[in-house]
């Protein structure tokens, strides 16, 4: 039996599903590799490689020199949090200029077909040269990374969208430029179509990249359950305040009401109600007493508690859940291994559908339609340089339309969507299940659950919001005073009662009263002293008050 490791790698580069299959195919020539799956929406491969083999480097190699910079995914827990956040920034900052850009050069498009129309009074809009500028720029600045990405994959046989892109602005670009320089040979003027191009592709980017993080919002949610302090116990018994990376098995920290526990402990002191739905699904507070466990993340709702140190970082409960989540992707469903293998061939595809275009309308279509055009001189004397005009409309021969039509074949046939729609949809349906509490286990078991037909739960508090509400309250003489009462004291706890008192008090809309004295008693309820009120008032379980001699009737055990 062979000894395998699971290996994650980070990519970027990839842009289409032409991508995927390059990097695909890379990884499967690697010796030693199996299971290769990789993810164009995540920008990551998940891969086995036996122990023994040790060329790992080679493939990050190989995988740069082909231009998908690599690196080996380290699940450090502890960093990941601000680096998560630090990255995010810097992309969505780097998108936002990419979109602005995109917007300038599509609103100048406009502006010049309006003033083409005479519909605006600025001519220099409408000038040939000023568009040939505003195409140079376009394709010198934001356009120069997908041209440079796009010639490259195409020079070393494994064309993908940049290079269609590519092929299809630079063509576009020389023949207009070609025109003007020499109008002589009649070829067709079109400096707008390698500006819109860009516009509209630069957005595409940005969508993909607002897709790769709205999904991803999960686990930033989940990342947020962590906390960056911890308050350990030191020798003499002291509290002091050190950061969650720090944190060591075997240190006792105290975790106040209304602080997340940051790893996974055991209680060695305290009791208290704790919310740990980020693990169960289910909103209702669970109790804890000294000895039981802990997972990271959860929320202390009531009362102080001591806790020790049991698994930190990278071991914690919480981290594997957030690992779990990033690896969901892993497994492709078939729709989605279909989706990739088309979009991988789909760019042979387009470029030699783009040549036999270009042939076809150039010598084969004046044989079948000899009057298709006035005049199918090769060149023609002039060029009336029209820029917006619809493709193919002021082709004056078969050669300029046919370059003309083989251009348009190059520019809408990118494999963009092909290949990233699926993954999309799972990783959005991973997202939103994993906040609701359901995570799938492979973007397979999710293609799986469409054939479901009947789900069998093993128990009610699955089937229920888990959050309490009041039904009904009883007073022999006021009953809002009851509530109000009972509202007021509860204000400053944080338990799941309290919360359903004080929103049907809200309901009602009541005026609570000020809060002189408080006192909890874990696990049995609260007591206290309300201004304007006489007396201690005690709000708790049934047993606690016949404990502290209330007299408790059948009616209201019942409805307890």
């Amino acid at each position: 039996m062979k000894n395998m490791e699971s290996i994650q790698l980070s990519i970027t580069g990839m842009k289409c599903g032409g991508c995927v299959s390059t990097v695909e195919k890379i990884l499967n020539n690697s010796d030693g590799i199996e299971n290769v799956s990789v993810n164009l929406l995540t920008e990551s491969a998940y891969f086995e490689i036996t122990q023994q083999h040790t060329e790992i480097e080679t493939v990050l190699e190989n995988l740069k020199e082909n231009g998908f910079p690599s690196k080996i995914y380290i699940n450090d827990f502890s960093k990941k949090i601000n680096k998560a956040e630090l990255e995010k920034k810097k992309k969505w900052n780097n998108q936002w200029e990419k979109l602005t850009f995109a917007l300038l050069l599509l609103l100048f498009s406009v502006l010049g077909h309006l003033a083409e129309g005479r519909y605006i009074n600025f001519p220099i809009l409408g000038n040939i040269f000023f568009h040939a500028s505003l195409a140079t720029l376009a394709l010198l600045f934001p356009g120069r990374g997908i041209i440079i990405n796009g010639l490259k994959s195409f020079i070393k046989n494994r064309p993908d969208m940049d290079s269609l892109v590519a092929l299809g602005v630079t063509s576009a670009y020389t023949t207009s430029l070609l025109s003007v320089i020499f109008p002589a040979t009649g070829f067709p003027c079109f400096f707008n179509e390698p500006v819109m191009l860009l516009g509209f592709i630069l957005i595409g980017r940005f969508l993909e990249e607002r897709a790769r993080y709205q999904t991803g919002s999960s686990i930033g949610e989940l990342l947020e359950l962590q906390p960056e302090m911890a308050s350990i116990y030191t020798k003499d018994n002291q509290i002091k305040s050190i950061r969650v990376n720090t944190l060591r098995p075997g240190q006792e920290i105290q975790v106040l009401a209304g602080d997340r526990v940051p790893a996974d402990c055991i209680v060695s002191q305290g009791n208290s109600y704790v919310d740990v739905s980020h693990i169960t699904g289910e909103s209702k507070p669970i109790e804890v007493k000294e000895g039981e466990n802990l997972s990271s993340g959860s929320l202390n709702l009531n009362s102080t508690l001591r806790l020790k140190v049991q698994k930190v970082g990278g071991d914690s409960s919480l981290a594997k859940l957030v690992s779990l989540i990033e690896s969901v992707n892993a497994k492709k469903p078939r729709i989605q291994r279909i989706a990739d293998e088309i979009a991988g061939k789909f760019t042979y595809f387009v470029l030699i559908f783009a040549t036999l275009t270009f042939f076809f309308w150039w010598k084969g279509a004046r044989n079948i339609w000899p009057d298709l055009l006035n005049n199918n001189h090769q060149f023609l004397t002039h060029s009336s340089h029209t820029l917006h005009s619809s493709l193919g409309s002021n082709a004056e021969n078969f050669l300029s339309l046919a370059i003309q039509l083989s251009i348009a074949v190059l520019v809408i046939a990118c494999p963009c969507a092909l290949g990233l729609a699926t993954p999309t949809v799972i990783t959005v349906a991973s997202g939103k299940a994993a906040k609701k509490g359901v995570l799938f286990k492979g973007g397979d078991k999710i293609e799986m659950a469409s054939k479901i037909n009947h789900i069998i739960f093993d128990k009610t508090g699955t089937l229920t919001k888990g959050k309490p509400f009041i039904v009904d309250y009883k007073n022999n003489t006021n009953h809002s005073f009851l509530l109000r009462i009972a509202a007021s004291l509860e204000k400053e706890s944080r338990h799941p009662i309290a919360d359903a008192l004080i929103n049907e008090a809200e309901k009602e809309n009541l005026s609570l009263f000020p809060i002189k004295k408080i006192f909890t008693h874990s696990g049995r309820g609260i007591s206290g002293e309300l201004d304007s009120i006489d007396g201690l008032i005690n709000i708790g379980n049934i047993e606690w008050l016949r404990s502290k001699g209330i007299v408790i009737d059948s009616d209201a055990k019942k409805s307890h």
